[in-house]
């Protein structure tokens, strides 16, 4: 097998990034919109709000992956947060999802992270049964909420 690697998606790759990221979307079923394209303008052109990264297979763009950086001290301060973890299907259950995993674990744990965080979809049991072979625990006595905070 090829060797599997993450890379940076360069700011001059930032269409292309939009169009895996249309991808995934649809796959979720989230609704995409220009708020998500400058998001992902900003993300990569300024790496302190994260990273993005294609993920690679010998010379094939197989998904992409983002990383956001957190703070929390429950977490013992800075922490990861996969916002987006996406392989187009023909790489799906081959193995591919999980070295890739493996790769932003050691990522977030070279860059200082004490913990990862990420939210999977109720209905995506194949994510979420990769994600617990990886040490990942579903946080039972919460429930993600959120607060748009954008002005129409």
């Amino acid at each position: 097998m090829d060797q599997l690697r993450l890379r940076p998606v360069l700011p001059t790759e930032t269409m292309l990034l939009k169009d895996y990221v249309r991808d995934y979307y649809r796959y979720d079923q989230l609704l995409y919109s220009s708020k998500v394209e400058t998001a992902l303008h900003l993300l990569v052109t300024d790496n302190s709000l994260g990273l993005a990264w294609f993920i690679v297979l010998g010379d094939l763009t197989c998904g992409y992956v983002i990383l956001t950086s957190g703070f929390d001290c429950e977490y013992g301060g800075k922490f990861g947060l996969i916002t987006d973890f996406f392989l187009l299907e023909e790489y799906r259950g081959r193995g591919i999802g999980k070295q890739a995993l493996q790769l932003v674990i050691d990522e977030a744990t070279s860059r200082g992270f004490q913990a990862i965080e990420l939210a999977v979809t109720h209905k995506n049991d194949r994510a979420k049964a990769l994600y617990r072979s990886m040490e990942f625990e579903p946080l039972l006595d919460r429930s993600t909420m959120l607060r748009n905070l954008t002005v129409s």
